[in-house]
């Protein structure tokens, strides 16, 4: 949070409660409330909140329940699709169970965070995901794109 282009790039992704966009996250997703979502890219672009966002995210891994981290043995974009594949498995299972996961990454987009991050667990490889599960209460869904705004036919003659 103390990188000024950081705050504006996630700034650029909240959205008011109230919004007709399918990209980005609506404030409700954070809890904030009507106003307070209208408020909050401002916040974010303008203020460093780095501390309390750090020790809203210990709290936030030191209470999970379960903590998910997701490894492969290589860095390539074959160990990248694994690393999907797996991820699709697991959070399909979790929701048959009725397991909520959702996602720490912020480590993992740090090189130097990523990499001690595998360390601290013994694990040798690339740390790819870090997840948050557990039970939990159902969730308001943030909006989506159709798939048809995110597929496109080949138009093969």
């Amino acid at each position: 949070m103390a990188n000024g282009h950081f705050r504006r790039e996630l700034a650029a992704w909240i959205h008011p409660n109230r919004t007709a966009s399918h990209d980005g996250t609506p404030g409700f997703a954070f809890g904030l409330s009507s106003l307070a979502s209208y408020l909050g890219p401002l916040v974010v672009r303008t203020f460093d909140i780095g501390r309390g966002q750090a020790a809203k995210g210990r709290e936030l891994a030191t209470g999970s329940p379960v903590l998910v981290l997701l490894g492969t043995d290589g860095d390539t974009p074959a160990d990248w699709l694994s690393a999907g594949q797996a991820l699709a498995r697991l959070l399909l299972r979790a929701r048959v169970d009725d397991v909520w996961a959702s996602f720490l990454n912020q480590p993992i987009e740090l090189p130097d965070l990523r990499g001690r991050l595998g360390d601290s667990l013994g694990r040798k490889g690339f740390s790819q995901l870090l997840l948050r599960m557990g039970y939990g209460q159902d969730v308001k869904p943030t909006p989506r794109r159709t798939p048809g705004e995110v597929l496109m036919r080949d138009r093969i003659r």
